[in-house]
């Protein structure tokens, strides 16, 4: 009896010693890809998340979109909370606009894009978006498949839709099959090839994703993609 309540207590010890290091490896921190606000977009390797917590007297988003000479980091202006951050650091001409839900206010000028949604017929909604305050306030969504046919149905432009992966996201207004990418073999280049289609203005290798980020890394051409 007594043999058997050592086995017990030397299961239970072993047990616990599991659990503690699986706790230690489960909590061991790691470089975050981006913050709330300040969201990580690559493909150079940035801890963004760090200058939202910056003190006070710090221009964040100006920060935060200047990373890499705005490769790496980039201010949610479309997140209402984060727009008043940027407003609040007291640096720059930052206001706040209204997202909809195909043209989305990105900001730093304010301007109420839903507003464009609602148009009548016979209006460029998609060119109308895009080109408020020199492309500086709204973006329209063409990787939204509803969204992109409302940019083709309202008759302006060469607006064609296209079909967006996991990693290689379909952006628009030009159509392309931007899954088809993930599948290419090995010894491709794959976000080269994505960010490359219609001279960059229909597919955007999404970095934020750390899959993603990892795939650019290791594919046929590196180049300087950096994830961690």
């Amino acid at each position: 009896m007594r043999g058997n309540s050592r086995l017990i207590v030397l299961v239970f010890g072993a047990a616990l010693a599991a659990m503690s290091l699986l706790a230690c490896v489960e909590t061991r921190p790691t470089p975050p890809p981006g913050g709330e606000c300040c969201v990580r977009t690559g493909p150079v390797f940035f801890d963004c998340a760090s200058i939202e917590n910056l003190g006070p007297g710090a221009d964040l988003d100006g920060r935060c979109n200047a990373v890499n000479q705005g490769q790496s980091c980039s201010w949610v202006y479309s997140d209402k909370e984060c727009c008043e951050i940027a407003v609040a650091d007291g640096f720059g001409d930052v206001t706040c606009g209204t997202s909809g839900e195909c043209c989305v206010f990105t900001g730093p000028v304010g301007w109420d894009c839903a507003a464009i949604e609602n148009l009548g017929p016979g209006a460029d909604l998609d060119g109308r978006c895009n080109q408020v305050n020199q492309g500086q306030s709204c973006e329209w969504l063409y990787s939204d498949e509803q969204c992109c046919e409302i940019a083709v149905n309202d008759g302006h432009g060469d607006a064609t839709c296209g079909n967006s992966g996991k990693c290689c996201e379909f952006t628009g207004p030009v159509g392309f099959d931007c899954k088809s990418i993930e599948g290419l073999p090995p010894g491709a280049d794959f976000d080269g090839r994505c960010n490359a289609v219609n001279q960059g203005q229909s597919c955007t290798w999404n970095y934020s994703d750390e899959t993603c980020c990892e795939v650019a890394a290791t594919d046929a051409n590196p180049g300087n993609v950096t994830c961690n």
